[in-house]
């Protein structure tokens, strides 16, 4: 609704008037009267990353475990792994408040 209203306003103020001044808000010497101020737009990437945690606990008879209960591959010392289970980038943009602009109106009165 608001960029419906800004488009109005934009094409008012080119009808209207012979023309439009565009000037950054840093090298404004001062606030003009009438102005509509925007900003151009950031693209900003927001990574989300899910990790998961593996830890591997030695037992107390894991020396035993392949002689006698015939389990292979048993654990001989206590380790953590982690590993990146899941990935998500999302990209969006908003407002760059380092290049802010003034439109100004120049209408010349008739």
């Amino acid at each position: 609704m608001k960029s419906i209203f800004y488009l109005l306003f934009l094409s008012f103020v080119f009808i209207a008037c012979n023309s439009v001044k565009v000037v950054n808000v840093k090298y404004a010497n001062k606030i003009p009267k009438n102005y509509l101020i925007y900003s151009l737009p950031q693209n900003v990437v927001e990574i989300n990353l899910e990790l998961t945690e593996i830890n591997t606990i030695k037992g107390p008879y894991s020396e035993f475990a392949e002689k006698y209960l015939g389990i292979k591959n048993v654990a001989n010392k206590n380790n953590i792994e982690y590993f990146v289970s899941n990935s998500n980038l999302s990209p969006f943009a908003q407002p760059d408040s380092s290049n802010m602009y003034f439109v100004i109106q120049n209408c010349r009165n008739k």
